[in-house]
């Protein structure tokens, strides 16, 4: 009879009373992701299911979302998914994002069919990115950018933003960026970024750095040509030089609410506009809270710090970064201007001149881990 209660016991502890019930209440979802042009199944489509209103319902950072490739038949399932409303979205590598999410509403216990999902081919545009010299440019970023639709500045479009799988020029400058929706768009290419291993970007202050170029060689969206594409269209041979500029520097501390100095926080500095080009820079700060960034060109940037921070998940620690938006700023001498407004995701605002920006200071607010 011992032996028979200790066995009881342990199954207890595998499997507490409050789990059956949620595991017996969970419900499966099942679809197919199709051709919208052909009909035709698409296998190796990546589906996600997300909480409709991002709720976080697993591990102590809420868990990555659900996640399913599709089958030779095209066909994805999800089980064990908890009650609720859910977005289903999916995306594959050629095809163009489809403009809406269904909405999915779970019930407890349910076997649903799911929303049938149509992608449509997108179209592509390759060429080649060159030197100063015209040698071939290796390991560049070229993204396709919307052309803003103008007017009052407001909706999706006034912004410039990205479309389609950004592409990376290969050793002899060649890049190709596929999955793009019908439309027109300008070609940004820009400098890889680096990874701020260090206090600072290699890149002295006053020396030339490359900066974001648009096709056909220019470093303003203004004077940049416009790609049109049509579903399915791709637009070869586009070819251009990377530009360079005389770039600056960024320096200044960050501290946190109690004005401590914070050494190890991320800073990094992001072009204003057009959105998704990169960053301009970035740094950690040294054990005593300052940063410098160099090689960053005259624009308008947005700078923010982050606080990398630690927690425990019972097994070990786990390192991430979250928290530490900045909740206000100020400083900025010389060679442009700096604005700041206070709030948890309030970001400083820089203008880079002609001449070096200092006495920054970021203040972060470091999150409590649980």
């Amino acid at each position: 009879m011992r032996i028979l209660t200790f066995g009881v016991c342990i199954v207890a502890l595998l499997f507490p009373a409050s789990a059956i019930p949620a595991a017996q209440s969970s419900a499966t979802i099942t679809g197919r992701v199709i051709d919208g042009g052909t009909q035709a199944p698409i296998a190796g489509a990546r589906v996600t299911l997300l909480p409709a209103r991002m709720a976080r319902t697993a591990g102590p950072m809420g868990g990555p979302p659900a996640q399913a490739v599709t089958g030779d038949d095209g066909m994805y399932t999800f089980s064990g998914v908890p009650e609720g409303q859910y977005r289903v979205q999916v995306q594959k590598i050629g095809f163009a994002p489809p403009t809406d999410t269904p909405l999915v509403q779970v019930g407890a216990g349910q076997a649903l069919a799911g929303p049938d999902l149509r992608l449509t081919r997108g179209g592509a545009i390759s060429g080649r990115v060159l030197d100063a010299r015209g040698e071939p440019m290796a390991e560049v970023m070229v993204t396709a950018v919307r052309k803003p639709t103008g007017g009052s500045g407001r909706g999706r479009g006034a912004f410039g933003m990205p479309g389609g799988q950004p592409g990376q020029t290969n050793d002899i400058g060649e890049f190709r960026i596929s999955g793009l929706p019908a439309g027109d768009y300008y070609v940004a290419a820009s400098p890889r970024p680096m990874i701020p291993l260090g206090q600072s970007s290699p890149s002295p202050s006053g020396g030339t750095t490359l900066v974001a170029t648009y096709y056909p060689g220019t470093s303003t969206m203004a004077g940049a040509q416009v790609v049109t594409v049509a579903a399915g269209q791709t637009i070869g041979n586009l070819e251009f030089a990377m530009l360079s500029a005389v770039g600056y520097s960024i320096t200044g501390v960050v501290v946190d609410e109690t004005n401590k100095l914070v050494g190890g926080a991320m800073v990094m500095v992001m072009p204003t506009l057009p959105v998704g080009l990169g960053p301009g820079g970035s740094a950690r700060t040294l054990p005593d809270g300052t940063f410098r960034i160099n090689g960053v060109t005259p624009g308008a940037y947005r700078l923010n710090a982050s606080v990398p921070v630690t927690f425990s998940t019972g097994g070990g620690t786990v390192a991430g970064s979250g928290g530490g938006a900045v909740t206000w700023s100020s400083g900025g001498i010389g060679g442009g201007s700096v604005s700041y407004s206070s709030g948890p995701s309030s970001m400083l605002q820089v203008t880079v001149g002609d001449a070096d920006v200092t006495g920054v200071t970021l203040v972060v607010r470091k999150p409590s881990v649980q």
